[in-house]
């Protein structure tokens, strides 16, 4: 002889079955959640990397400007651009120039 299922059993089980369901996809929408914040979590962590290299390429940059800014500043500078810009010579100084050219 089968058994019969009685409609409480019957009751039980769909309402487990439904438990089940549920707890499956609240555990799925977290795991799905999960991986999408890891996956933007390391997205914005290249993005302050690349942000880390154009600092530094800028604080380089801004440097050897302060250097390049200090150097026109200075008697060195001014003297070298006499000499190539203006030709101009110290009055102790002999000029020889190669008049082969």
């Amino acid at each position: 002889m089968e058994k019969k299922k009685t409609p409480i059993k019957k009751k039980r089980r769909i309402r487990w079955l439904l438990y089940m369901v549920f707890w499956l996809a609240l555990a799925g929408s977290f795991g799905w959640l999960a991986i999408d914040q890891a996956a933007l979590y390391s997205a914005l962590r290249n993005d302050i990397e690349q942000v880390k290299v154009e600092i530094e390429r800028a604080v380089s940059a801004h440097e050897e400007l302060e250097r390049q800014i200090a150097f026109i500043g200075s008697d060195a500078y001014i003297e070298r651009q006499a000499r190539e810009r203006l030709g101009l010579v110290k009055p102790t100084e002999i000029i020889f120039r190669n008049i082969a050219r």
